[in-house]
């Protein structure tokens, strides 16, 4: 789970084994602080839960859109691996 803000989670180059994000935030008005420090949408986008979230889809991230997905996605991943054998 990540939050708006900061780019760190959009390092990602290579990913093992299957992940699965959620960010918060997405609802954040640009420019917004949220309430603690560094915590900015830029103007720009940067850090917006939509520049997040197309980067890791890019690395292959599996998105959840809220909570409730998150059980549901990783019942898909699971079933993936056991059918094929594979990492997702």
């Amino acid at each position: 789970m990540g939050i708006i803000s900061n780019d760190e989670e959009t390092g990602i180059i290579e990913i093992a084994k299957p992940v699965v994000a959620l960010i918060a935030g997405k609802n954040a008005p640009k420019d917004t602080s949220m309430g603690h420090a560094g915590a900015i949408v830029a103007p720009d986008g940067e850090g917006s839960a939509e520049n997040k979230e197309t980067a890791l889809r890019e690395a292959g991230v599996y998105i959840a859109e809220g909570t409730e997905d998150l059980v549901e996605i990783v019942e898909k991943i699971v079933t993936k691996i056991l059918k094929e054998g594979t990492n997702g």
